[in-house]
This record gives structure tokens, C-alpha cells and sequence, in this order.
């Protein structure tokens, strides 16, 4: 790593002195060859910040799940994709042999140059088209962000009754665990697995008063037992 770039000095000061590189508040032109510049900003950012590095020298690549591969053709050295499937968090250290890596190039040779750079952190590379990356990214939507969200409405539901989030902890675990070998149809479990209408009546009267909770409940529950009919047939 030569250098980070970042409007923000002292996380971009930072996370150069973790790495041993230097901090610029522009990005340097370069004339070394198979150099690349990680653009890891809100997608809203990447196009702006690929057309005014367009002649600096680098392999642009951007870090995003959802937007399309930008069109090498008005790049000199082109462009391309390095797409990790994982939620990364300052305080949360990351196991990069077990991240998946997704990548696209513009051109065959920035493809190998970004399978060599992902070989060196990750066991798990793949080559993905726009439209497959942004599947996969649609699914860890669901997957990460909508499961994390629920967790949420789960604390909120214990906090209202004087009860702990740590109740459910283990619960959590063992469900992460359990889908790791298996198809998650194969280990689906609770009341609207079993057609349990008794609890599933007795959880949406208790939700009558947070509308917005209640219709989340129903639109899962009514997803399961549809799914699970679907799956029977």
C-alpha cells in the first residue's frame, strides 16, 4: 500500500500509519505499471472520483456491490471491480481468508491483476458479471442488513418488558451456525414453520399497538408458510 487518500485527515493519517503508507489530501499521478487505486467511497462518489483520476496512471477500481462496472474505454489502463462480501466495522477484525471476493475487469488484464492481489487475502475468488455482483449484493441486504434490523426490533421488544438482549445471544449463534452446512429452507423453525396460528395469533394481538412491527411479523410469517408449501410441492 504507497498511499491513502482521505478528506478526512486524521482517519486517513491513521489507517496510513497502521499499513506503513503515506497520507495525501489528493492522489499523486504515478507512472509505475500494474498500479491501482482502491476507490472504497459511497458509491454516489465513484464515477466523480474515476473521471478526475482518469489520467493519473492507476487501474481505477471501485469497491461497490450495486454499481454496474464503469466503462473502461475512457480510461487509459482501465478499470474494474473488487467486491469483498462482508460488512466491515472499525471494531471488528476480519478473518480476509474467508471473505469472498468478487471481482469484473474492463479488460482481461486487469482482471488477472485483480485475481492475484484477491489470491493474496482471500481463498475464496470469483470472476462475476454487473448484474450477478448485484445480486449477490441484493441478497446480503437481506441476509446482513434486514437480519440486523430485526435484531433490533427484537431488543426493543425485550427492553419494553424489562428484559435483556442477552437472552437471545445464544439463540443467534446457534442459527448462524446451524445455516453455515445447510440450505436455510432445511433448518427454518418456529410457529410459522409448524402452522403454529395459535402463537402467530397471539404475537400479532400483542403488536397491535407498533403497526409497522406487526405488518413486518405478518408479511414473514405469511412468506414461510407460502414457501414452505411451495418447497412440499
Amino acid at each position: 500500500i504507497r498511499f491513502i487518500c482521505s478528506r478526512n485527515v486524521k482517519k486517513g493519517k491513521a489507517i496510513a500509519g497502521a499499513t506503513g503508507a503515506a497520507w495525501h489530501s489528493t492522489v499523486p499521478d504515478t507512472s509505475a505499471k500494474h498500479a491501482v487505486l482502491f476507490i472504497c467511497t459511497s458509491d454516489d462518489a465513484i464515477q466523480r472520483i474515476m473521471k478526475k483520476n482518469c489520467t493519473s496512471g492507476y487501474v481505477l477500481v471501485d469497491c461497490s456491490g450495486s454499481i454496474a462496472l464503469i466503462d473502461g474505454a475512457a480510461y487509459a489502463n482501465g478499470t474494474g471491480v473488487f467486491y469483498p462480501v462482508q460488512s466491515f466495522s472499525s471494531e471488528l477484525k476480519v478473518d480476509w481468508s474467508t471473505v469472498p471476493i468478487c471481482l469484473e475487469g474492463s479488460h482481461p488484464k486487469v482482471l488477472s491483476l485483480l485475481k492475484h492481489i484477491a489470491k493474496l487475502l482471500s481463498k475464496k475468488v470469483t470472476s462475476i458479471n454487473s448484474r450477478q455482483r448485484l445480486m449477490v449484493h441484493l441478497a446480503a441486504v437481506f441476509a446482513n442488513n434486514f437480519s440486523n434490523a430485526q435484531y433490533a426490533i427484537a431488543e426493543m421488544i425485550l427492553k419494553e418488558n424489562n428484559l435483556s438482549f442477552d437472552l437471545l445471544r445464544p439463540l443467534i449463534a446457534a442459527t448462524a451456525e446451524k445455516v453455515q452446512p445447510s440450505s436455510p429452507v432445511a433448518v427454518q423453525t418456529g410457529p410459522a414453520q409448524r402452522e403454529d396460528f395459535k402463537s402467530i395469533k397471539a404475537h400479532l394481538s400483542i403488536l397491535k399497538e407498533t403497526p409497522e412491527v406487526r405488518n413486518i411479523y405478518n408479511s414473514l410469517t405469511k412468506f414461510i408458510i407460502k414457501n414452505k408449501k411451495r418447497i412440499g410441492k
